[in-house]
């Protein structure tokens, strides 16, 4: 029968224990916020004021939409039908905006509404960070880091990563958790009859 759940990972976020609990879920859309060195908003305007929450979240303003980060969802599927019409079809015309011009800002707007469209999932949660920790902010806190179940490395953090080992390892004792989980996710997740640069796209 029709898959009931989908959980997407990508490719660059190391598992580190069992998530089964991401199937589990019964809202129809969760991620995880997206929190690089600070928290990051969503609006139709995709300015920097409102990409950096500055015009949200106070008194007399509108609530803060925070953006979710698309390296981990737990949806429930679309039909076909609607799939099409409501994201296929508005994206390949250039309908949906997205502020990086990426997945990501595209899936934000489809999640909020954009043009006076509803929101395309109609119950949405907001998962832990633990669920998606991005790596660059191993400086925040060690604790939180050791706790966190799914490790995403994004651009920066997969650069340190070359075929030899970790670039700048040796003068970077803080980053040493960091180095050591690189290290960790390349010998788990990259085949090794793949070659570098395909493994590890910037």
């Amino acid at each position: 029968g029709a898959a009931q759940r989908i959980v997407w990972i990508d490719p660059d976020v190391h598992i580190r224990r069992n998530v089964d609990e991401l199937c589990l879920l019964n809202d129809s859309f969760a991620a995880a916020p997206n929190i690089g060195i600070h928290r990051t908003c969503w609006s139709e305007t995709l300015s920097e004021e409102s990409w950096t929450c500055r015009d949200c979240g106070r008194p007399g303003r509108r609530p803060c939409r925070r953006m979710v980060n698309t390296g981990v969802l737990s949806v429930r599927p679309l039909t076909g039908s609607h799939f099409r019409s409501a994201v296929l079809q508005p994206i390949v015309a250039g309908k949906v905006p997205s502020r990086e011009g990426s997945d990501q800002g595209a899936i934000n707007s489809l999640l909020y509404g954009y043009s006076g469209t509803a929101p395309l999932w109609g119950t949405a949660r907001m998962l832990p960070e633990r669920y998606n920790f991005l790596a660059r902010r191993l400086h925040t806190s060690l604790r939180r880091w050791a706790a966190t179940p799914a490790l995403h490395f994004s651009g920066e953090t997969k650069k340190m990563l070359t075929s030899s080992g970790v670039q700048g390892s040796s003068n970077l004792p803080s980053k040493r958790p960091l180095v050591e989980a690189l290290l960790k996710w390349r010998e788990t997740c990259v085949a090794p009859s793949q070659t570098f640069s395909m493994a590890m796209p910037a």
